[in-house]
């Protein structure tokens, strides 16, 4: 990450990037409505670019809200935007040389650049396959190389691996993971909780359309849920009682199935809990994680959005 001048998106409160190349992750943007808006925030994003509009209201219909959104000094045109689309057809190779096409690059060009992306993405083997034949997480992969045939700057992913199963989910991190170091800024939507944590230096958590936090993963876990979490599986009417049974606990959240309770450390409290209500609760330590962040700051599980 080479720290420099704020590249900031207007109309969002005191939201930037502090340095040009890093992953910035959106998180809770769910259901039909939210989708439209991270669609919309794309769109804005290309067309503040340059003079675009008729060229992106020719892949998706525009829904422009009230505020406008500009990337500042970080892309001079639209080829240096990245963005993945899904069409199936012919090898994975003769599929990249098709969207070099839509660019226009040249065929010295091509044959120079392929081979790097395709090793970027782990797909040198897999690359006379058919398009049609390629699991899952092969072909998450593929539409992540099609967004680099252009070499863009600015990386942009929408839910890049839902629906993948966690083997499939870990490859595709670890080339993400790669595309970062290689200099490249990457913008995240996701609701996977374990997937920011893991992949992201900076996040903007988002309720009901507004922003909510933003940081770095651990300065939201410190800020948030510092310390460790007391998860007890339990009927709700066996929480008050458990709660008393817990000195110094510096907050709770009482859910449907379980019940959170935030200590320094967990440790301690443990043999006690154990040995009074083993038989009632099924009771685990862990630390916090941004999960525990999410429902602090907005009560609820993300997963009770979808």
């Amino acid at each position: 990450i080479n720290p420099v001048s704020p590249y900031a998106l207007e109309g969002f409160p005191s939201f930037g990037l502090a340095a040009s190349r890093q992953m910035l992750g959106d998180e809770g943007w769910q259901g039909e409505d939210n989708e439209r808006q991270f669609v919309s925030l794309y769109l804005l994003i290309l067309e503040r670019i340059r003079d675009t509009n008729g060229l992106i209201m020719g892949v998706v219909e525009r829904s422009l809200g009230t505020e406008p959104v500009v990337i500042h000094r970080l892309l001079d045109s639209l080829q240096d935007a990245g963005v993945m689309k899904k069409d199936d057809v012919k090898t994975l190779l003769e599929n990249l040389r098709l969207y070099a096409n839509y660019f226009g690059l040249a065929e010295p060009v091509v044959r120079q650049r392929l081979p790097a992306i395709l090793a970027s993405m782990a797909l040198q083997d897999r690359r006379k396959d058919a398009v049609r034949s390629l699991s899952g997480g092969l072909r998450r992969r593929l539409l992540v190389a099609r967004a680099l045939v252009n070499e863009p700057e600015l990386l942009l992913l929408d839910e890049p691996t839902v629906g993948l199963d966690p083997h499939a989910r870990h490859l595709l991190w670890e080339r993400l993971r790669h595309l970062r170091n290689t200099g490249r800024t990457l913008l995240l939507s996701t609701h996977y909780m374990d997937e920011a944590e893991q992949l992201c230096d900076q996040l903007v958590i988002m309720d009901r359309g507004q922003i909510i936090a933003q940081g770095s993963p651990q300065t939201l876990i410190a800020a948030h849920a510092p310390g460790e979490i007391i998860e007890i599986f339990a009927p709700v009417t066996l929480h008050p009682e458990l709660l008393s049974s817990i000195e110094g606990a510096r907050s709770h959240e009482s859910l449907a199935d379980c019940l959170l309770v935030f200590v320094q450390r967990a440790e301690p409290h443990m043999p006690r809990l154990l040995q009074h209500f083993a038989a009632q609760a099924q009771i685990l330590a862990r630390r916090s994680t941004l999960e525990d962040v999410y429902l602090k700051l907005t009560g609820r599980r993300l997963a009770e959005q979808t």
